[in-house]
């Protein structure tokens, strides 16, 4: 059963997985929900830095070099 406190949700389990609970409004809706946020879940966070090196041949024009 599921236990409501405070705005939290908990539940016990033997099942070892992950488990979304989902406020879904339109129970037909609920599965392609569900697959939105898994889809968004599963994607790696990254941090990139990327430098830009520039070198003038004349006043007027460059060439960039990645």
């Amino acid at each position: 059963p599921l236990t409501f406190v405070n705005e939290c949700v908990s539940f016990t389990t033997n099942v070892s997985a992950r488990f979304w609970l989902i406020d879904c409004r339109q129970t037909q809706e609920s599965v392609t929900f569900a697959s939105q946020v898994y889809r968004e879940i599963i994607c790696v966070p990254y941090m990139a830095k990327f430098v830009v090196f520039a070198k003038s041949h004349d006043p007027i024009e460059a060439r960039l070099r990645c």
